[in-house]
């Protein structure tokens, strides 16, 4: 770490009971103290792998995240905030998202107080072919608290998800439903519906 807490490198250790393989995690800061680069680098027995660059940010005068390079340049993705600072796009060849906050995609009003109303997801499937898009429309109670999420488009159309809390604000439920059926209850368990 550094003198202000900040970790500078990392190894994780993967043992098996005939080979170990070991990750070597460097991350590099800025002067303001971001998050600038972060490289890894792989040991597989006794042969150590070519180190790669996982992560490049670029920052904005006012110190937001104005563009990411990833997977040793393989992608790059660009970032675009409203006036109050929230993340609205993220675009690269790979993925991309837009967020919907105080205006919905057919232009209703939407939520005010930095809840995400809408949120579209732009993917390449496998990395290959055209981009996959999937539009996700979120509802929340009250207090806020996400409660359904619907998610349309791509192969995972007619997608959902649906929580339930106490009132200490802790998931008593979680129900997804769409390809196949889950549901989840306070305990932790599991039950295929």
């Amino acid at each position: 770490m550094n003198y202000i807490g900040q970790v500078l490198q990392k190894t994780v250790l993967h043992a098996a009971s005939d080979a170990y393989v070991t990750e070597y995690f460097t991350y590099d800061y800025d002067n303001a103290g971001r998050l600038q680069d972060t490289y890894h680098r792989l040991k597989i027995s006794n042969t150590y792998m070519d180190e790669v660059c996982l992560e490049h940010n670029n920052y904005n005068e006012i110190g937001q995240l104005a563009s990411r390079v990833i997977g040793n340049g393989q992608e790059t993705q660009q970032f675009t905030y409203n006036i109050r600072g929230w993340t609205t796009d993220i675009s690269g060849d790979y993925f991309g998202e837009h967020l919907y906050y105080e205006t919905k995609r057919d232009g209703s009003n939407g939520r005010f107080n930095g809840n995400i109303s809408q949120h579209d997801i732009r993917y390449r499937a496998g990395g290959y072919g055209g981009l996959e898009q999937l539009q996700f429309d979120n509802t929340y109670d009250q207090l806020n608290r996400l409660t359904e999420s619907r998610i349309s488009g791509g192969e995972f159309y007619q997608f959902g998800e649906n929580i339930d809390y106490d009132k200490h604000g802790n998931i008593t439920s979680l129900h997804r439903g769409g390809i196949s059926e889950h549901a989840w209850i306070l305990g932790g368990e599991c039950a295929d519906a």
